[in-house]
């Protein structure tokens, strides 16, 4: 009887153990998801402002 409560444990920590690397790899895509958005705003902002300048050179023949 002694045995199926320590089997039953690891077992139940094994699932815990596994939960939370899932749940970990989870909180880490969520991290890299925000830099890219974070990326790609970075990159509109600056195509709009060389949008900007490039409009100001043809405009003023700079």
């Amino acid at each position: 009887m002694e045995n199926i409560f320590w089997v039953g444990l690891l077992i139940i920590i094994i699932f815990l153990l596994i939960r939370y690397r899932i749940l970990e790899m989870k909180i880490k895509s969520f991290e890299n998801y925000d830099k890219v958005e974070q990326l790609q705003d970075l990159k509109k902002s600056i195509n709009k402002i060389e949008t900007e300048l490039k409009y100001i050179k043809d405009k003023y023949g700079g």
